[in-house]
């Protein structure tokens, strides 16, 4: 059970993490429809790997809060060394860890908060936030307890929607996050998959179409959750479920993708550092690659981004003996 599942959770994350990638290109536009699941793969298989007797939270401090620290500083050593400027405020949004001050990106008098090439390493310290809540809805024994714990998690989620700013570390969307890491946690208890096929997996991303169409883009990172907070948590879900279903199915008929599961060993610096490597892509490509030639400058950003961050992680794995 545990290699299986092993294996096409980490293809599942790895596709995950170039739609991601994608979305940060200039090919954005052709990310949009993984929009309102892309991310939230990475909830719900954290919540499928996650035992709840083995729920550690200062090994997840460890493995998600001291690489966000190490990211950080190497965002902000690589914006010194390009001359870019480090004021009082971005120094201010690592600690803060949100992108910005208010929801949404055209709030008002918006204080951007992560300038360094830094500003996707918010979604660590909320995965870490959340794995506190996680621990919460997972306190009863009871399923139909853990149940109304995550609901009423989504209820919190919902009042937090009015608050006039961002909370540090993702505190305020960390409770809408948790109940997609319990819906992860109950499909492997339930071994949910094993009973989903490939006609079962297409009907979920038909589900998935619908709920998008509904309610329409989201940004994650400053609390927008489209036009509804649930059908966008029903959105992100039945995606997700639906990626693992199918990563499942390959597996099975021996379909494997290696290169995204060996690319998921090196996740968090190759989500970390995607903006630094990203833009390194765009300035040889503005030099090299005539203007309508978009999508070349598009698979450039997104190769440059997995294998630089691939690299990277694996020499600051051998160099920094606290960053695993």
């Amino acid at each position: 059970m545990t290699v299986r599942r092993i294996r096409y959770v980490d293809m599942a994350k790895g596709l995950a993490l170039v739609m991601v990638i994608l979305s940060h290109t200039d090919g954005a536009m052709w990310a949009v429809p993984f929009d309102n699941f892309s991310l939230a793969v990475f909830f719900v298989c954290a919540g499928f790997t996650t035992s709840a007797g083995s729920l550690s939270l200062r090994r997840k401090f460890r493995g998600l809060v001291v690489p966000y620290v190490t990211l950080s500083a190497v965002c902000l050593l690589y914006s010194l060394a390009v001359g870019r400027e480090v004021t009082p405020q971005s120094l201010a949004g690592i600690a803060y860890s949100r992108f910005c001050l208010y929801p949404g990106t055209d709030a008002p008098g918006q204080v951007v908060l992560m300038t360094l090439n830094n500003s996707v390493l918010w979604f660590l310290t909320a995965l870490f936030s959340s794995y506190v809540v996680l621990r919460l809805i997972l306190l009863p024994d009871s399923v139909s307890r853990q149940a109304l714990m995550a609901s009423g998690s989504l209820v919190v989620a919902g009042m937090a929607d009015f608050l006039p700013v961002l909370l540090p570390w993702s505190l305020d969307s960390a409770f809408f996050f948790a109940p997609m890491m319990w819906c992860g946690f109950r499909m492997r208890a339930r071994d949910t998959l094993a009973c989903v096929g490939l006609p079962a997996a297409s009907g979920l991303f038909v589900v998935y179409g619908v709920l998008f169409c509904i309610t329409g883009m989201t940004n994650y990172s400053v609390r927008d959750f489209g036009d509804s907070l649930i059908l966008t948590f029903a959105a992100g879900v039945s995606g997700s479920a639906g990626l693992l279903a199918v990563c499942r199915w390959l597996e099975q008929s021996g379909r494997r993708v290696p290169l995204v599961e060996k690319l998921n060993a090196q996740a968090l610096t190759v989500f970390g550092l995607q903006l630094i490597f990203i833009g390194l892509a765009w300035r040889v490509c503005v030099r090299f690659v005539p203007e309508d030639w978009l999508a070349l400058t598009v698979v450039a950003e997104v190769v440059a981004a997995c294998v630089g961050g691939y690299f990277a992680g694996r020499v600051m794995r051998r160099v920094l003996p606290f960053y695993r």
